[in-house]
């Protein structure tokens, strides 16, 4: 299983790859009342909603081996702590 969203070439996915497994189009804005949770590569993704005033990263995700929920840009870097470790 992977520990992280893969674009192509094997590597950790962008933005716009993001957006289009969500069904968006790379240049689109996320969507204020957000996306529901989703499967994505066998992690589970979505978007919070658009909180005015506030800036956050909103595309979430839940890591596979210990189910912390960070943004999914972040989920590569958070992988790194899990080496070695196999995916329940």
């Amino acid at each position: 299983m992977n520990h992280f969203v893969k674009g192509r070439y094997g590597r950790p996915a962008f933005d716009p790859e993001i957006k289009r497994l969500f069904g968006l189009e790379p240049k689109d804005k996320w969507p204020e009342q957000g996306m529901p949770r989703r499967t994505i590569d066998g992690i589970h993704c979505w978007v919070d909603p658009l909180v005015y005033g506030k800036f956050t990263i909103r595309a979430k995700c839940m890591c596979p081996v210990c189910h912390r929920v960070m943004p999914i840009g972040r989920l590569a870097q958070h992988s790194k702590v899990h080496t070695g470790v196999r995916a329940p």
